[in-house]
């Protein structure tokens, strides 16, 4: 029998690990908020979330709409003291933000639409350190953080058919916060200073014209990291809307880019087997580059420069801003 006698020590190998801790789990509450407590304890990388319930088909045959179950979520935040919010967007960008970020679809099981109780289920990640801890959020030395959901209704996300009823039924929301142990204070910040803020916040544009310079101011003092685009006409996804995208600085143009180059370049980043309809992603850096993402803090315009179409009745363009507010250091 070998008898080893110089192992390497693993004594520091486990000092830095993630630690997952489920939050209450948020009922479905018809057109009703909810909330759940994030645990604090250790500095958040993300949130694993999974929607699951029924569809309830009495008699005819529902039929799906756009969002489909996605839809139950009118919007999703996370506050810091209940009034900080770093996090809102409504439910249907949340699966495609999780695949920007991950790099995976995520799971997305809709429901059948024949008469009876048919199960959905959906996932999706909420991501909060862009890598290497820079942007975990230390919240311990905070009162609370909250997640919130606003629910919708059945009728957001599915039509009943002709004679027939829809309802849903054991709707819930599961949360899972994954933090990191080990990381102090002072690695590379905390409560005091280093940590970047990630801030994701979600804005509604109606289009009422064609428009070559319709103008999107963008947040000061914020860095860039990405811009994801909706563009919904008449209730559906369409390539019909956007034309290009430009950012301009002042009364320079930084980049420019045709909707159709567009669509190629987010299928080459994002490994996508085809291009998403009238789902668009402006990068401002490369994956990890941090220095090349954007931001600006002078007196300077900052924005984005969109040329719309305005093909259908009514017609919209969403947009999801991926930021980072950089630490700033005590006084």
């Amino acid at each position: 029998m070998t008898t080893v006698s110089n192992m390497v020590s693993l004594g520091n190998v486990f000092d830095i690990a993630l630690q997952r801790h489920n939050a209450k789990d948020i009922a479905f509450n018809e057109d009703n908020p909810e909330t759940a407590e994030i645990v604090r304890q250790n500095p958040l990388a993300y949130l694993d979330c999974r929607l699951a319930g029924n569809l309830v088909v009495a008699t005819a045959t529902a039929t799906a709409d756009l969002h489909v179950g996605m839809a139950l979520i009118e919007s999703f935040e996370l506050r810091i003291d209940g009034k900080d919010v770093i996090f809102s967007c409504p439910g249907f960008m949340l699966q495609k933000f999780s695949q920007v970020h991950t790099r995976s679809a995520p799971l997305a099981t809709a429901p059948a639409l024949t008469a009876g109780t048919n199960a959905f289920e959906y996932a999706w990640r909420i991501p909060i350190d862009l890598g290497n801890y820079f942007s975990l959020l230390d919240a311990s030395a905070n009162h609370s953080l909250i997640a919130k959901v606003q629910w919708g209704a059945p009728e957001d996300g599915w039509t009943a058919g002709g004679g027939g009823t829809i309802d849903v039924s054991s709707v819930v929301l599961e949360i899972d916060a994954v933090g990191v142990v080990g990381v102090g204070r002072g690695m590379p910040g905390g409560v005091e200073y280093g940590y970047a803020r990630h801030q994701v916040m979600s804005r509604e544009q109606i289009i009422t014209a064609a428009e070559s310079n319709l103008i999107v101011e963008l947040l000061k003092k914020h860095v860039y990291s990405r811009v994801m685009l909706w563009t919904i006409s008449d209730a559906a996804l369409v390539d019909t809307i956007l034309n290009k995208i430009s950012v301009r600085i002042g009364n320079t143009i930084m980049q420019t880019i045709e909707r159709d180059m567009l669509q190629v370049e987010n299928m080459m980043r994002y490994a996508l087997s085809a291009c998403w309809t009238g789902v668009y992603v402006f990068d401002f850096a490369e994956p990890g580059r941090l220095e090349q993402m954007l931001a600006l803090t002078g007196t300077q315009r900052f924005e984005l420069v969109v040329d719309v179409a305005h093909p259908g009745t009514t017609d919209k363009l969403y947009i999801l801003e991926d930021t980072f507010i950089q630490p700033t250091k005590a006084a």
